[in-house]
């Protein structure tokens, strides 16, 4: 049965009731603990809006008519907001090895170059964690975020924003592998629910689209799907001499198919709405 191994066999049933698997579509972190802005597009403070004159160490500061620091070497700087940065210094700017706390609390750590972190860590003060790259003050290339409520996501990152391939992992075990567009999972993946329960195939803004295999307690629905429903050509099995092959709409068997029960043809005709309807 290749992906699907399960212990159970089944009988088969007169019509085959709709598995609803609208709701197995939520391979996704919990919205309602998300905050776009502050989870995956979270960017540094300006470092170039400078008021306050800076304490300096290892080195002589020399002021400019912006009141930069020229120089290179360690430095403590301390903004008007009360930002504050500990680390090295170069061209007027954080440049090497540095730490960055922000007037909310949040803290980057990691490599600055051109006052930009672009490797390292964000810690928020929610609790959630980045590590990884950094461009422009976003995560971008790889990374792992963790979410305070124990979800994690280790893989690439565009602009702030999960692209490319990733793996998601909720805190009730649900795991995603697979590839993802702007936040979403669109294209191939893996999707486990439970050690019995997992859909491989093709995905689109979040829901199971087009061809893909899903596996539920030692069933296997092998075919297309249409925004998380079965739809299309596909075959159900109960097990590998049991099986419906043939047309569905909207996750239940709709149009021409056949029913094999122990390797025997018992029903080859039209279905409606998940029943046998004539016989061809």
């Amino acid at each position: 049965m290749g992906l699907c191994q399960g212990k159970n066999v089944y009988k088969v049933e007169k019509t085959i009731t709709n598995e609803n698997t609208t709701n197995e579509n939520l391979c996704v972190l919990d919205e309602n603990v998300i905050n776009k802005s502050e989870i995956g597009i979270s960017q540094l403070p300006n470092l170039q809006i400078i008021s306050q004159a800076p304490s300096c160490v290892n080195y002589s500061c020399i002021q400019n008519e912006f009141k930069l620091p020229s120089g290179e070497g360690y430095l403590e700087w301390t903004y008007e907001d009360g930002t504050r940065y500990e680390g090295q210094w170069k061209d007027k700017a954080p440049n090497g090895k540095g730490k960055l706390w922000t007037a909310k609390g949040d803290i980057f750590e990691g490599q600055f170059v051109n006052g930009q972190l672009s490797q390292g860590s964000h810690f928020q003060v929610s609790g959630s964690s980045y590590t990884g790259e950094f461009m422009n003050g976003l995560y971008h290339g790889y990374g792992q975020l963790t979410e305070f409520n124990g979800n994690s996501y280790t893989g690439q990152f565009e602009k702030g924003m999960k692209q490319g391939k990733g793996i998601l992992k909720r805190k009730d075990g649900t795991m995603y592998d697979g590839e993802w567009k702007q936040d979403i999972q669109s294209g191939f993946g893996l999707c486990v629910w439970e050690v019995d329960k997992r859909y491989e195939g093709q995905w689109e803004e979040s829901l199971m689209h087009g061809q893909g295999t899903f596996c539920l307690k030692g069933r296997k629905y092998v075919g297309q799907y249409y925004q998380g429903q079965k739809h299309g050509k596909g075959t159900y099995y109960w097990n590998s001499n049991t099986y419906y092959d043939g047309e569905w709409q909207h996750g239940v068997q709709n149009g021409q198919g056949i029913l094999v029960n122990n390797k025997q043809v018992t029903q080859t005709g039209v279905w409606k709405d998940g029943v046998f309807q004539d016989a061809q």
